[in-house]
């Protein structure tokens, strides 16, 4: 799931986690960024997902993201991610720990090593209708020379908020988002979004996003649109 965040938030990715099962998929995310100067306009990323549970609790997902950049198709950085679903409780907690490991290729790597601890939280209002909460956070030890992902920008000492409400029937339904990000502990920056789910079948889902973000000094700022296509078994 780390790697969705470093672009935008497909919450019925994020919520999804808290219903531990295996799953594969693919992503594709559109973007365009408008301020710094190393992040390219215009970036198209795609990549593959696969998650495998054990004993109904954890759940371990590996990411394989790629994209154009310059005009070619490169790998980027590899992310792993651990989750733990400790029970149907009070808001259904679910816990994360990612790590993005440097294997990408120039300009589609950040360089470097990242944790990326996550809780996610839901409260549900009422049978159609829910709050969905995330706070995260994207850290390094590495303390080398600003390198920046240009296919998912994201810095190295980061907080990242967001609230959503879903609503809709379970085939079809609509999620609209707020997020707070505060990049390198320096630079605030906001991302407005929305988001269509379809279930094409109990197993089979379809998501379209599109979103916003703003803020001075940011490597996010900007547009664009995401397509997720999952399914589970």
């Amino acid at each position: 799931m780390t790697t969705i965040l470093m672009a935008l938030i497909l919450f019925s990715e994020i919520m999804s986690e808290s219903n531990i099962k295996d799953k594969v998929g693919i992503i594709s995310i559109y973007s365009q960024r408008k301020q710094i100067d190393y992040i390219e306009k215009h970036n198209i990323s795609l990549f593959l997902f696969g998650q495998k549970k054990f004993l109904d609790l954890f759940q371990v997902r590996l990411d394989l993201p790629s994209g154009i950049a310059k005009g070619k198709l490169i790998l980027s950085d590899l992310m792993v991610n651990f989750t733990i679903n400790p029970s149907e409780i009070l808001m259904k907690p679910c816990f994360s720990l990612g790590f993005e490991f440097p294997t990408g290729t120039s300009p589609a790597t950040s360089g470097r090593f990242t944790i990326s601890p996550k809780l996610s939280l839901m409260q549900e209002l009422t049978e159609n209708i829910s709050l969905n909460f995330l706070i995260l956070g994207n850290f390094s030890p590495d303390k080398s020379e600003k390198r920046y992902n240009t296919l998912f920008p994201h810095t190295f000492n980061e907080i990242l908020g967001f609230i959503g409400i879903r609503t809709g029937l379970k085939s079809i339904s609509l999620q609209p988002a707020i997020g707070l990000i505060y990049e390198n502990f320096k630079y605030l920056g906001f991302q407005f979004q929305a988001e269509v789910i379809t279930s094409v079948s109990d197993n089979f889902e379809i998501s379209v996003v599109s979103f916003l973000n703003i803020g001075e000094r940011t490597i996010r700022k900007g547009y664009g649109a995401g397509l997720s296509l999952n399914y589970s078994f």
